[in-house]
Parts: structure tokens; sequence; C-alpha cells
């Protein structure tokens, strides 16, 4: 009778292992599988990731073709200054130096004696004189001649003495070279940003 009950209890504890064998495979083959879902989630994170830094690059790339493309176009149809410059230019200095232009001209000629010259915009205001030079394409040459030109600006605007003269480099799309360059001459360099005018060197040239 012993050995019946012996035997009985031995084949419960064998059952009850074979079932608890069974549910340790089930669980390590569902912890296996959700392991492998987890890796090719990941991997399809990172291709994704990967996916929208490239098209972020090509919209970047693209938008700064674009405006390369938009300036050489408005500079051969003579309106970079008058339709795209201008009229940003007062809201950029608002933003970046605080202060409301008192005056602006726009293509201005000037002429004293035999000196003459024409400045794409002047914008005077809080006892400064800002003077900016717009091109369709800038090259690190181009800033030196911006040089020469602001000492005529100062022969030719000899009511400006005592203001604080400020040379702005102006383009739908600056290079960074070109930027770098104009900040070491300390001129702002201002183009499009994104959707909008900026001035791109408005921190290096406060420090």
């Amino acid at each position: 009778m012993q050995n019946v009950e012996l035997e009985a209890r031995v084949d419960r504890i064998e059952m009850a292992l074979e079932r608890l064998a069974h549910e340790v495979e089930e669980t390590s083959r569902s912890v296996r599988l959700l392991s492998l879902e987890t890796r090719t989630f990941e991997n399809e994170m990172r291709a994704f990731k990967e996916e929208m830094l490239a098209f972020k690059e090509e919209m970047r790339s693209f938008k700064d073709e674009m405006n390369k493309r938009w300036g050489d176009l408005a500079n051969r149809l003579g309106t970079l200054v008058e339709d795209i410059v201008a009229p940003a230019f007062p809201d950029v200095i608002k933003k970046r130096f605080d202060l409301e232009l008192e005056d602006m001209m726009v293509r201005r000629k000037k002429r004293r004696g035999e000196l003459r010259e024409e400045f794409d915009v002047i914008g005077v205001g809080d006892g400064k004189v800002f003077v900016v030079e717009v091109k369709s394409r800038y090259k690190p040459g181009d800033v030196d001649q911006f040089s020469e030109k602001l000492r005529r600006f100062k022969r030719l605007f000899p009511e400006y003495e005592g203001k604080e003269i400020i040379g702005i480099i102006a383009s739908l799309y600056l290079d960074e070279g070109v930027v770098g360059y104009a900040t070491t001459k300390g001129y702002y360099a201002m183009a499009m940003k994104g959707d909008y005018m900026d001035i791109l060197n408005f921190d290096e040239m406060r420090r």
C-alpha cells in the first residue's frame, strides 16, 4: 500500500517537473523571440534615423542650392537689393540690434568731387550707420573690396563722422569660409537662414 502511494507521489512530481520544464522552455522561447523582435526594432529605428538624417542633409543642401540660384537670378534681373535684401533689412536690424532705423536708403548714389560711389543699402539709427554691400555670390576678395568701399563711404559722407559705421555683407547664400573671413575683418554677414534672412555671425561678432 505504501509503495503504491509512493509511486503515485513520484508520478505527480515527475508530471509537475515536466510541466515546469515545458513552461521554462516556453518562457525561454518567448524571451528569445522578444529579444529578436527588439533587435529587429532597434535596427529598423537606427535605419530610420539614418534615413532622416540623410533627408535633412539633402534638404539643407537643396535649400542652399536654391538660395544660390535665386540669388543669381535676382542679381541678373537687378532686383536682389530691392526685392529681397532691402525689405528684410529693417526687421533684421530690429531683431539683432534692438533698434528702429530712422533713415534707410537703397541704391544710394553719392558724388563728392572726383569721388563717386553707389551703396546698396544704408541704414541709420541710434548713433549707428549700417552700410550693406549686396552680391549674388561672395568671395573673400569681395570682402576686401568692401573694406575699400567703406573707406570711400567715410569720405563721401562726412556728416556721419562720430557715428559708429557698421559694415554688412549680404547675399542669399554665404559660404562658411566667407562668413568666417568677414568676421575676422569685423563685418556682419547677412544671408538666408532657413526661410528668413538673418545675420549669421552675430554671436561671433559680439564675443
